[in-house]
C-alpha cells in the first residue's frame, strides 16, 4: 500500500502493479508509460500534470480522484470503476473503456479523441466545455443524468 505519499517528477515505466493500493497520495508531473495495473485501487488521489501512455488498467477502482491537466494516450480500462472523479483540462486520445462504470464524474474542459466505450455504465456525469471527436459507444448503459454544458460533439 502507498498511503500519504507524494510523488513529484517521477516516471513509472515498464511497471506492473497487482493488487496495489494508492491512498491519500499526490502525483505531480508524473509519467506512467508501458505499465499494467491489475486490481489496483486509487483513493483520495490528486494527479497534476500527469501523463499516462500505453497503460492497461484491469479491474482498477478510482474513487475520490482529481486529475488536473492529465493526458491519457493509448490506454485500455477493462472493468474499471470510476466514482467521484473530477477531470480538469484532461486530454483523452485512443482510449478503450471495456465494461467500465462511471458514477458522479465531472469533465471540465476535456478533450476526447478516438475513444471507444464498450458496455460502459454512466450515472450522474457532467461535461463542461468538452470536445468529442471519433467516439464510439457499444452496448452503453445510461442509468441517470448525463449533462453536457457547452460541449461539442
Amino acid at each position: 500500500m502507498f498511503q500519504d505519499v507524494a510523488f513529484q517528477h517521477v516516471t513509472f515505466q515498464d511497471a506492473t502493479f497487482q493488487d496495489a493500493t494508492f491512498k491519500d497520495a499526490q502525483f505531480q508531473d508524473a509519467m506512467f508509460q508501458d505499465a499494467t495495473f491489475q486490481d489496483a485501487m486509487f483513493q483520495d488521489i490528486t494527479f497534476q500534470d500527469a501523463m499516462f501512455q500505453d497503460i492497461t488498467f484491469q479491474e482498477a477502482t478510482f474513487q475520490d480522484i482529481t486529475f488536473q491537466e492529465a493526458t491519457f494516450q493509448d490506454i485500455t480500462f477493462q472493468g474499471a470503476t470510476f466514482q467521484d472523479i473530477t477531470f480538469q483540462e484532461a486530454t483523452f486520445q485512443d482510449i478503450t473503456f471495456q465494461e467500465a462504470t462511471f458514477q458522479d464524474i465531472t469533465f471540465q474542459e476535456a478533450t476526447f479523441q478516438d475513444i471507444t466505450f464498450q458496455g460502459a455504465t454512466f450515472q450522474d456525469i457532467t461535461f463542461q466545455e468538452a470536445t468529442f471527436q471519433d467516439i464510439t459507444f457499444q452496448d452503453r448503459k445510461q442509468e441517470a443524468r448525463t449533462q453536457n454544458t457547452a460541449g461539442h460533439y
